[in-house]
C-alpha cells in the first residue's frame, strides 16, 4: 500500500494555481516510499493479498457521478524519507506500508467538484507488527516531523521540479503547508486522522487545498485513506462512511 500524500501535495499546489488561471498545469511529482526492508514472520502472501483486494474501496461505494481511474503508481523520494526517519528516530516505514506485507491500492476516485479519494490496505504478518507500524503514525512527533518534511519537499519541487512541466504560473505562490490532527471517530482497533492544508495565492485569489489522511489498524491489517478537496473540505460524513466501510471488510485475523 502506498501513500501518495507527498506527491499529491505538490501536485495540488500546481493544479490549484493552474486552475485559477483557467489552464491547469500538468502534474506528476514523486510520492514517498521508505527504503527500509523489514524482517517479518512468514505469511500466506497470496491469501493476504486477496484479503487486501477485497477490502479496498470500489466505485460502487461512491455516490452517483463519481468516476474512477487506475491507481497512480508511487515513486520514491529518498531525501524526504531520510528526513522523516531522522526526525522520528525510527527506521520503520511511516506511511509507506508495501514492504511490511501484501497490499492492495484502490483506484483513484473523483467527482465533478475536483474532490478525490483513494485508499489502500496492507496485511502484516502479525498483530504486533501492525501495532508497531501504526505506533509511528500516531506518535506525538509525527505531525511536526511530517509538516517539516512536506514543506521541504514543496520548496524543492517548486525550485527544482522533477518534471519540467511542473512549474507554478507566474505570480502564483504557495504558503506554509500545515499538517494537523483531525477529530475523527475510532475506526477498527485504533485510528488516527490528519489534515494537510496547502494555502495557494494566485491573481489576487487565495484558496486552500486540503488532504485528509485517515489511518486505521484492525488485527494484522492497516488501512490508509486519502481525501482531497479544494476550498471546501471533503465531506466529513463521507470520509467516516468510506473509512468505516473499508474497516468492515477487513478480515478478523
Amino acid at each position: 500500500m502506498k501513500c501518495r500524500t507527498h506527491g499529491v501535495i505538490v501536485a495540488a499546489a500546481l493544479v490549484t494555481a493552474g486552475c485559477a488561471s483557467g489552464s491547469p498545469t500538468p502534474t506528476g511529482s514523486p510520492a514517498s516510499k521508505a527504503s527500509v526492508t523489514t524482517s517479518l514472520p512468514s505469511q500466506n502472501v497470496a491469501a493476504d493479498k486477496a484479503l487486501a483486494e477485497a477490502a479496498i474501496l470500489k466505485l460502487n461505494d461512491f455516490p452517483t457521478g463519481w468516476t474512477s481511474k487506475p491507481s497512480t503508481p508511487s515513486s520514491s523520494n529518498e531525501a524526504t524519507d531520510r528526513q522523516m526517519s531522522a526526525c522520528l528516530h525510527t527506521s520503520v516505514p511511516y506511511l509507506e506500508l508495501s514492504k511490511t506485507g501484501p497490499s492492495a491500492d484502490s483506484p483513484d476516485f473523483s467527482d465533478s467538484n475536483s474532490n478525490e479519494a483513494s485508499n489502500g490496505v496492507t496485511y502484516t504478518a502479525s498483530v504486533s507488527q501492525a501495532r508497531k507500524q501504526f505506533a509511528v503514525v500516531q506518535s506525538q512527533s509525527f505531525p511536526s516531523c511530517y509538516e517539516s518534511a512536506i514543506n521541504t519537499l514543496i520548496t524543492s519541487e517548486i525550485q527544482h521540479p522533477s518534471n519540467p512541466s511542473d512549474t507554478l504560473p507566474q505570480g502564483a505562490s504557495v504558503g506554509k503547508t500545515t499538517f494537523q490532527p483531525m477529530s475523527f471517530p475510532t475506526i477498527g482497533d485504533q485510528s488516527v486522522a490528519y489534515r494537510v492544508t496547502i494555502p495557494i495565492t494566485y491573481g489576487g485569489m487565495s484558496v486552500d487545498g486540503q488532504i485528509d489522511i485517515v489511518a486505521s489498524q484492525k488485527g494484522r491489517a492497516i488501512a490508509l485513506s486519502e481525501f482531497t478537496a479544494f476550498g471546501t473540505p471533503f465531506d466529513s460524513a463521507m470520509e467516516v462512511q468510506l473509512s468505516t466501510l473499508t474497516a468492515s471488510r477487513i478480515a478478523s485475523t
